[in-house]
């Protein structure tokens, strides 16, 4: 069996034993006490079978492989993020999405970047790089800032004492480079 039907036999195990197994495995663990509790896990389960399956077929894909595109999973609903290299990769990464079995729609925020990158080397480096700024910038630092990046897509959460320092933290991450986009989930919380 070749690296490719492993990655496919992979997804299907996984597949069927979790659509398989579910309500049993949380009826024995006694976490079922309502019949919606069982709906919550049995979709916690599903959304998990068919993240699984769609990673696969990227995986397994040669064009696909090479862009790491984040994929999640909620109430059927799949959403795509990351980068890849042109519109054909797009639409392909779209489409094994919408094949997949229990799959309702498919939201892309996949972005066309014109060249495949190693994000993961890049992705790294901007966290970095990022963070290294933030130590020697007195408006930022000794905030509790957490600095995340997939995909050249940087999202800055935790907290910050004024508005000036989360202007700050936010200037810094959209002026490093390779850095596509910056989303804030950071919060002002004045010090004590």
């Amino acid at each position: 069996m070749n690296k490719k039907e492993s990655y496919i036999f992979f997804a299907a195990f996984i597949t069927v034993v979790s659509m398989s197994f579910a309500p049993a495995i949380t009826a024995s663990m006694g976490f079922i006490t309502k019949r919606s509790e069982e709906k919550d896990l049995c979709n916690i389960i599903n959304e998990s079978a068919i993240t699984t399956a769609i990673k696969s077929k990227y995986m397994t894909d040669d064009e696909l492989n090479k862009f790491n595109i984040h994929v999640t999973v909620t109430d059927k609903n799949v959403t795509l993020v990351g980068q890849v290299a042109d519109e054909a990769s797009k639409a392909k990464a779209i489409a094994l999405a919408q094949s997949t079995e229990g799959v309702a729609v498919v939201i892309s925020q996949l972005k066309v970047s014109g060249a495949a990158k190693n994000s993961i080397v890049s992705d790294s480096t901007i966290t970095t790089v990022i963070k290294t700024v933030f130590l020697s910038d007195p408006r930022v630092r000794g905030a509790n800032l957490r600095v995340e990046t997939l995909n050249g897509v940087v999202t800055l959460s935790g907290t910050v004492p004024t508005e000036e320092a989360k202007n700050a933290a936010l200037a810094i991450a959209k002026s490093t480079e390779n850095v596509s986009d910056v989303f804030s989930k950071l919060e002002v919380k004045p010090s004590k």
